[in-house]
Formats: structure tokens, sequence, C-alpha cells
């Protein structure tokens, strides 16, 4: 008989930091728990969250998902446990449970306008157009409606209102600043949350003593009733691991320019196939960047083929600053470097 318990305590843990602290889900999975000794019978809302913020291995004994490594980060769903309920919500018995999770509609509405356009027929455009939605995401937490329609005037495939839709308005969200009555945006992970009066930025981890505010401080934005911001879910899965996509293109187009045996470097290639593209030499090189550095490795897998991209090298690169000590792991034919050493090896090779 199948053991329910891991994906309804996922789902039950998504709903509880949305406030659900009841949840059916939730329910059953502490009864089974406590049924199997795991926890007492009367355990904390913020002691659960704790725990979940834990790598899975440490505690959990029964049967999970070998695809999560941790289902929280900070208070918000972890990468890999969205990917895993994204992946749940294809069976019937999970659809109605996840479907009200708001962190996952955000990056539904993301996910639908990357699948249109990768339908489309006329790949060139959909290609260049999908460039300009990332970057233009990646570049503008806060936005108006003027903004995007002035940036989106001429595109035939995507519409102001597609991106309308990816953002909300910011006076909606617990962001403005009730002392200096302004709202922040870090040049590292975007718009600042609020939290009981003080900023925290939304992924911490993502700065640290690299946060642009220990040295000329954040962005301040004027509070205007036209004034938008990326809703979380875009901004956690979109803008924060675009900024170190866009560092890295930035630096390959330097090296570029100064060898010319490096191609010019192509972003989101195959419509978001890869984060990055370039010949060097005679070898087309293949890059997906990843936000953070550390034992992230143990839970990735080869990057795939693509049956229009023949590339001959492929990386995983992360940000050098979010170095820690690493799990050796041995992928089939994907080397993983943090972008100082990809940077030196495209030198190299040049």
């Amino acid at each position: 008989m199948p053991d329910y318990t891991f994906p309804y305590f996922a789902i039950g843990i998504a709903k509880l930091l949305e406030g659900n602290r009841y949840s059916s889900e939730l329910r059953y999975a502490l009864g089974q728990l406590t049924l199997k000794d795991w926890f007492p019978q009367i355990v904390t809302a913020s002691g659960l969250l704790a725990l979940c913020r834990q790598p899975i291995e440490t505690w959990w004994r029964g049967e999970a998902a070998d695809s999560v490594d941790v289902l929280l980060v900070g208070d918000r769903l972890s990468e890999s446990a969205e990917n895993y309920l994204n992946t749940l919500r294809k069976e019937s018995r999970y659809t109605d449970s996840i479907s009200g999770i708001a962190q996952l509609a955000d990056n539904d509405l993301f996910r639908q306008l990357l699948l249109r356009l990768r339908q489309e027929d006329n790949r060139a455009r959909a290609q260049s157009e999908y460039v300009q939605l990332r970057r233009f995401l990646i570049e503008h937490a806060f936005a108006t409606k003027s903004d995007i329609r002035n940036a989106f005037a001429n595109t035939l495939l995507i519409t102001p209102s597609d991106v309308r839709d990816l953002y909300m308005r910011a006076d909606d969200m617990s962001l403005r600043d009730p002392q200096a009555n302004v709202y922040y945006n870090c040049q590292r992970c975007g718009a600042v949350p609020i939290e009981e009066g003080i900023p925290q930025p939304l992924k911490p981890q993502v700065c640290g003593a690299h946060c642009p505010r220990w040295r000329e401080g954040w962005e301040e934005i004027a509070p205007s009733k036209h004034l938008l911001v990326l809703r979380r879910g875009v901004q956690e899965r979109t803008l924060i691991p675009g900024v170190p996509e866009l560092r890295l293109l930035a630096a390959l187009r330097d090296l570029h320019a100064a060898h010319g045996t490096i191609g010019e470097p192509v972003l989101w290639p195959g419509i978001d196939s890869y984060d990055i593209a370039m010949q060097v030499g005679d070898a087309l090189w293949v890059v997906d960047v990843k936000d953070r550095g550390g034992n992230f490795g143990r839970f990735l897998k080869d990057i795939p083929h693509h049956p229009d991209i023949h590339w001959h090298r492929a990386f995983y690169v992360y940000p050098h600053e979010r170095e820690v000590e690493k799990v050796q792991v041995q992928l089939d034919w994907t080397e993983i470097l943090s972008d100082q050493a990809f940077l030196a090896l495209v030198a190299q090779e040049a």
C-alpha cells in the first residue's frame, strides 16, 4: 500500500506557510507521524517549520521524495520542494489539495507563458521575445503599467497584459518601510519585504556579506499608486536566479570581445533549454547557472541533450561567493564550477 505521509506533509507545510494551520493534509500527516512515534502528540507550528529548514535526510525516517533536499529555505518553499509539488499536482489524488498554494500559482503564470512560446511556429521570434521578457523581469522588480506598455509595445507573441499579470500592486504587499516611507530594491534579490517593521531580504543567503545594503545601500523606491512589484514566486524563481545569469553573461561578453576564438554568448537558447550557450574554439558549450554553491551538487542530474542544440561540453556554474565546503559529486558529462573557475577555463581554452 502506498505511503501518502510525505506528499501530504509537504502539501500541509506549504499551506502552513500561507497561514492555514489546520489543513486536512497536515493533520493527516502529523497523525501518521505520531502513530509512528516520530513526533510528540503536541508539536508547535514554529517547531515544524524549523525542522523543515533542515536537510530531509537528517530527520525524515520514512519514504520521501529523492528529489527533495530541504522543504523550506527561510519561510518559502525550496526550489526542490516546489518542483516536487508541481509533479504531485499531475496526480488526481493531489490536484485539488495543491491548486490553492499561492507560491505555485505565481510561478504557473510564468510557466504558461514559457510553454506558449515553445509551441510557436516562429521559433526565432519566440526566442527573441522570451529573452526580452525574462531580462525585463530580472531588471524590473518594480515597474508601472507605463513601463510595461513601452517595453512590450512592439512584441507580437507577448502582450503587455501577459507581463502585467506577473506583477501585483506594490501597496497590496508588505513592502513599504513604515519609518522611511519607501520601498527597497536589492540589486541581487529584488523587492525587500518588511517583517515586523524591519527590512528582510527574500533570500538573505543569496547576498550574505556581499549584500548591496552594506556598501552602496539598497535602491529606494518612492511609493506611488501606479507602482507594481513582481509576484513573490516570480521574484524567487526568475529574478533572483537571473541576476547571476546576467552577471556571467556580461563577463563572457568581455571575453568574447578580447578573444576572437570565443563566440558571442547566447542567453536562454532553445527558449530556456539552457541559460547560456557559446562557441569556444570549435566546440559549443552550454551552461546552467545556479544561484547557490555548497552541497547542491548532490541533487543535480546531468544537463540534458537537446535535439536542435548539439553541444560538446556542459557546465553547472554557481557564484563563487556562495562556495562552501563542497560535497564531491561525479556526473557523467556535466562539470560543476564556480563562475570564477569557469571564466578562467574559457579564457584558457580561447
